[in-house]
């Protein structure tokens, strides 16, 4: 099935809290909230408050997503519990939250910088036909793409994470590398805290180690070789990536004799992350292409003209006809 595909547009010259209106409409109808948990201003900071419940009858069973938007950008971190009544996370600092400061984005982790308010800001939501409580988002101000997904209440969580101690959020971005002929597609959950389920177990820094909080955590990643005669292990060895990545099924004539015609399929169906166990819904995909080509937000991968068609919403480029070239897609024909 094709996804839904909205634009949601603020135009030049936009402020803080027209910005805050397109993450507003677009999490309404994805369905991931009927309105902000809390909503209010500090310093001119717009602070936005998502809620979202991903088992009720436990104890950490809620995320809170914490955005903040200015003029310059948009940041986010998580906390296991909110006050609507004195608009701060509630808790142990360093535990449950990192900080109660709403007049700063210091704190926070940052999804886009540098904005311009005099070029027009869109977000773009692509909801699942399959299962409509999945959506990728992408958020532009200019050319450059930001492709980020929130885990949906849907989520199907590792029976072993026992949300009555820990909490679980996913506020995932997706993340492209070169690694010699290879490219990837990687994964990463956006800020930790103490309570977060990635890191409680195991956490022995001090809780006062800042650094600690801002990092974006490894869930998955896929990778796919180059496309050369004779290619070796190095030429698509993940080699820095933060994690094991997935090696995906592709094969050319020329590299690998077993295939007599050239396969490059678009992956669906994938997971994002080992810490769940619902696969992403099959109308995304992830695809590595082959060419001197060079890819822009909203370019078509065409498997069958006017029946599969898939358009790319998070991409690398490399004008070499040997390296792979990592792309996110979403299925609109």
């Amino acid at each position: 099935m094709a996804v839904t595909k909205e634009v949601y547009t603020a135009t030049a010259t936009w402020t803080a809290s027209q910005l805050a209106t397109l993450f507003t409409d677009a999490f309404i109808d994805a369905g991931l909230m009927i309105d902000w948990y809390d909503s209010f201003v500090n310093s001119s900071i717009e602070n936005r408050i998502l809620e979202i419940t991903y088992d009720g009858s436990k104890t950490y069973g809620k995320a809170y997503y914490w955005f903040m938007f200015t003029a310059s950008g948009v940041s986010v971190s998580v906390a296991s519990g909110w006050n609507t009544t004195t608009n701060v996370p509630t808790g142990t600092v360093l535990v449950d939250y990192f900080s109660t400061a709403t007049n700063t984005t210091s704190n926070h982790a940052s999804l886009v910088t540098g904005l311009a308010t005099g070029t027009a800001a869109e977000l773009v939501r692509y909801t699942s036909g399959s299962n409509s409580a999945y959506s990728w988002f992408t958020f532009r101000n200019g050319a450059t793409p930001t492709p980020f997904f929130i885990a949906p209440p849907a989520t199907t969580i590792a029976p072993w994470i026992d949300l009555n101690k820990v909490m679980f959020h996913h506020f995932i971005t997706a993340k492209f590398f070169l690694h010699g002929l290879a490219s990837s597609i990687e994964y990463y959950s956006v800020y930790l805290i103490g309570r977060s389920f990635m890191c409680s177990g195991a956490m022995r820094l001090s809780y006062s180690d800042a650094g600690l909080y801002y990092q974006s955590y490894f869930t998955l990643g896929y990778t796919a070789p180059g496309n050369v005669l004779n290619n070796t292990f190095s030429n698509y060895n993940p080699g820095a990536a933060n994690g094991k990545l997935i090696l995906v099924p592709y094969g050319f004539t020329n590299t690998n004799p077993a295939y007599t015609t050239n396969y490059q399929p678009v992956i669906n169906g994938y997971s994002y992350s080992n810490y769940i166990t619902s696969a992403m819904p099959i109308d995304f995909g992830v695809v590595f292409n082959y060419g001197a080509s060079t890819f822009s937000y909203g370019d078509r991968i065409v498997v069958t003209a006017s029946v599969e068609e898939w358009e790319v919403y998070g991409f690398i480029n490399n004008s070499s006809v040997d390296t792979s070239k990592a792309l996110i897609v979403s299925r609109v024909v």
